[in-house]
């Protein structure tokens, strides 16, 4: 089920700094490549700096755990594709698998074991976040073909809609499965939606109520991670349809791109660091972490 190799070498060292001068935060940026794989993600992280992600090499398309400089293969056993989207500070993970290769399931890997968590009665379903209690969100389709959000604690499902919205998740990068949704230790969701105009949109649910944050200006929007102080990370499409991560902090909207590349994030820790990934100039993508210099 798993496959260590060491990543010196393979994650590129330069440090590169993006300036995000509306919060007085600069990020300096590694790149992070699968070895011998032709795609690599950078999907969560948590407050130890372990990254999850998926990768495609030769033989499919797989989930990894990215910790102190070592890869960790991580496939669902007899699973025909794996992606990692969300890491707790416990090391816990959840993510998507899919068998057959239509047909996905979610899924929680906790102290070496995978256990699959699908909403009752769902069509396909899809894990994208997890915090410290254990709360997951995700994604799930209905046999009507609709998607909404859920999220299961305690063992106790709850599906969430945004009011209005045709369904809850998204897929701005062309990623494996729906984006987001995500949850932090005090239980606040973010997360994408398509509204009536069939665009996508960022939220993010608090005590109960749904509240709009879309990037200003932006064609579209995606918020795919909040840490435990509220800082909420996504991307965006600009009018050209160029894609850009943000991060929003205290009402303030800030553009974060890895340099000179479409980019876009997917995670956010506790210490402000985050996780994404970025096109090179030959439209290969590439997974990167970036660490904020205050």
């Amino acid at each position: 089920m798993k496959r260590k190799t060491a990543v010196f070498g393979f994650v590129l060292s330069l440090v590169l700094v993006a300036s995000a001068a509306a919060l007085g935060v600069t990020y300096a940026f590694s790149q992070i490549d699968v070895p011998n794989a032709n795609l690599t993600s950078a999907i969560g992280i948590n407050v130890q700096g372990t990254i999850v992600g998926r990768y495609n090499d030769s033989t499919g398309i797989h989930g990894y755990v990215l910790s102190r400089g070592q890869f960790t293969t991580l496939n669902v056993p007899g699973a025909g594709i794996t992606t990692a989207h969300g890491i707790n500070d416990r090391g816990d993970v959840v993510g998507t698998f899919y068998v057959p290769v239509l047909s996905p399931h979610a899924f929680l890997y906790r102290n070496g074991t995978s256990s699959t968590i699908d909403f009752p009665d769902s069509d396909r379903s899809f894990a994208n976040g997890i915090n410290d209690a254990g709360d997951i969100v995700g994604t799930f389709r209905d046999i009507s073909g609709n998607y909404h959000g859920f999220l299961l604690r305690q063992g106790r499902y709850t599906k969430f809609d945004y009011p209005g919205a045709e369904g809850i998740g998204g897929d701005l990068l062309g990623g494996i499965s729906p984006a987001g949704p995500a949850i932090n230790n005090i239980g606040d969701i973010v997360g994408t939606y398509f509204g009536s105009d069939h665009i996508e949109h960022a939220f993010l649910l608090r005590n109960g109520y749904f509240t709009n944050i879309d990037f200003p200006g932006a064609v579209s929007s995606e918020a795919d991670a909040i840490s435990v102080l509220g800082v909420i990370a996504g991307t965006y499409a600009d009018s050209a349809e160029v894609t850009h991560g943000f991060i929003l902090r205290t009402g303030v909207y800030t553009t974060v791109d890895f340099p000179s590349a479409p980019t876009g994030i997917g995670g956010i820790n506790a210490i402000g660091a985050i996780v994404g990934d970025y096109l090179d100039c030959s439209g290969l993508r590439h997974g990167y972490q970036g660490v904020p210099k205050f």
